[in-house]
């Protein structure tokens, strides 16, 4: 892609958000590179989001921001669904409602994006709490190198760590996450792992937002604990989701054989985790196949939400300052 000619669009979507909506808005249009187009889905506020919104497009003189409300409410999934369906750009960026973009992130990722002609980049992040102060003992890491680096396909793939407000995708990578049509499961988690099988998925270390962790973050990750606070029927949820979406994929989308039998594979493992839940899988065919898992810790998970210890394991992993 020619960075010059690629028009580049926003899916932003809202509920509830008066609290710090007008710092994200001001942190998109105070950008380097500006978007060529702006979508902002509301799942019905109850609170002044949406007249924070249009006052913000009408007091800027903004003719490129459009604005839709749901009725009824749609939740966070088929909002985010919606929005990107709605956007008609060659590169597409997710954005939450309470973040504040650092001013040179479009410009940054679209060449990137453009250089390497990716599908999906995507980058890391600060982390901020409810009064914008960067909270450093929650961060992952000390620091960033800039690098850019391919990530492979591997066993785990469906797991992939990938917060949407931290990546862009181009038009290709939004027209599969379309026509798989799951709007019931995250855009992020799965336009990662599909920009993983088209082998284009690639990670900038570098933060490209403040990320604000507070009480009521749609992604379940809140400022009193990181882990473990869905309840166990959410974990049973979850795997049910990651299920019903490998067959989905294998439904409507082509793949090569090496491909297929890593879907079903995947699909069969996750069929057999749900199985640990309820008795008929042994903690030991997970241990033979933890390949499958993304790290010790989601496999700690499982036992965890098992013997019903999640929102202690939780608490214990927030003091001692990890996410």
């Amino acid at each position: 892609m020619d960075i010059n000619n690629i028009k580049i669009s926003i899916a932003l979507t809202t509920y509830n958000g008066e609290k710090y909506i007008e710092k994200q808005l001001k942190s998109i249009f105070d950008q380097t590179r500006k978007p060529d187009e702006v979508i902002i889905c509301d799942d019905g506020s109850k609170d002044s989001t949406v007249s924070l919104i249009n006052d913000f497009i009408s007091s800027h003189n903004i003719n490129n921001w459009k604005v839709y409300i749901n009725t009824p409410n749609v939740g966070w999934q088929r909002n985010f669904f919606k929005a990107a369906g709605m956007t008609t750009g060659d590169i597409i960026f997710f954005s939450d409602q309470d973040d504040i973009w650092l001013k040179d992130k479009i410009e940054n990722m679209s060449r990137i994006m453009c250089e390497y002609n990716m599908n999906c980049l995507y980058a890391e992040k600060n982390i901020i709490d409810a009064n914008d102060i960067i909270r450093k003992e929650r961060q992952e890491k000390s620091h960033y190198t800039g690098k850019l680096t391919q990530i492979p396909l591997e066993n785990n793939f469906f797991d992939i760590k990938t917060l949407g407000c931290c990546m862009c995708i181009n038009r290709e990578l939004i027209n599969l996450y379309l026509k798989v049509n799951f709007p019931e499961g995250g855009h992020d988690s799965q336009c990662g792992r599909l920009a993983l099988l088209n082998d284009s998925l690639w990670h900038f270390d570098q933060p490209v937002i403040n990320y604000r962790i507070h009480g009521s973050n749609t992604s379940g990750i809140s400022g009193i604990a990181s882990f473990g606070q869905s309840s166990f029927e959410q974990r049973l949820q979850d795997i049910q989701s990651t299920i019903l979406w490998f067959h989905r994929l294998l439904e409507v989308l082509p793949f090569d054989e090496t491909k297929k039998r890593l879907l079903q594979c995947c699909s069969d493992f996750q069929v057999k985790r749900l199985g640990y839940f309820n008795g008929k899988t042994s903690i030991l065919y997970l241990l033979k196949n933890f390949k499958f898992y993304r790290n010790f810790s989601m496999f700690c998970g499982d036992i965890a939400y098992k013997y019903g210890i999640n929102k202690s394991i939780g608490l214990l992993r927030w003091k001692l300052g990890k996410i």
